[in-house]
């Protein structure tokens, strides 16, 4: 402390600003910068999890569309027939339009899974117009029938105007006591 005491008030006051600054030095380094760092970091993982959750809200609104969708379809399925058959269906739209197919593949046992029974069928047809093929894809397709086009194969046949075509096709049926 002597040496302290026998330094000018000049001296004194340098010795003890150097010593302010070199302390504000190292509480900034230590803590304050420590603590910018850690903010920092907080505010980035902060950004993640919000784009994280606006994905997740993004899928709980698709999943909700899709559980809509599922259920109007399980709707419709439970209206429909509680005999019905893809082959006969096929046949009804065949007859409306006139629209006999050249062969037929029988179609291949039924998929039972835990809720659904899936069958399905392949079916060759030649000599058809384009407006023929469009109006038979048609009636397929109405919601209400439940037949899902699968596998479709479209090739010209020898007269320009007409064409061959296969179809592969599946329809869905509940399991008996599934609601």
């Amino acid at each position: 402390m002597q040496f302290f005491n026998k330094l000018s008030i000049r001296e004194k006051s340098i010795i003890v600003g150097g010593g302010v600054v070199l302390v504000l030095f190292l509480l900034y380094f230590f803590v304050v910068a420590g603590m910018v760092e850690k903010k920092s970091l907080i505010e980035n993982r902060v950004e993640k999890e919000r784009a994280k959750q606006q994905l997740l809200s993004q899928y709980v609104v698709e999943y909700e569309s899709l559980k809509l969708e599922r259920d109007q379809l399980r709707n419709k399925i439970k209206e429909r027939d509680k005999n019905f058959s893809l082959a006969r269906e096929i046949s009804e739209i065949q007859s409306e339009l006139n629209f006999p197919s050249q062969t037929a593949k029988p179609g291949k046992p039924s998929t039972k899974f835990d809720s659904y029974i899936q069958s399905s069928t392949s079916i060759n047809y030649r000599g058809k117009t384009l407006d023929q093929i469009v109006k038979f894809l048609y009636a397929l397709e109405k919601p209400e029938r439940g037949i899902i086009i699968k596998n479709f194969r479209l090739q010209p046949g020898k007269n320009r105007k007409q064409f061959t075509f296969s179809i592969n096709l599946y329809s869905v049926s509940l399991v008996d006591g599934q609601k």
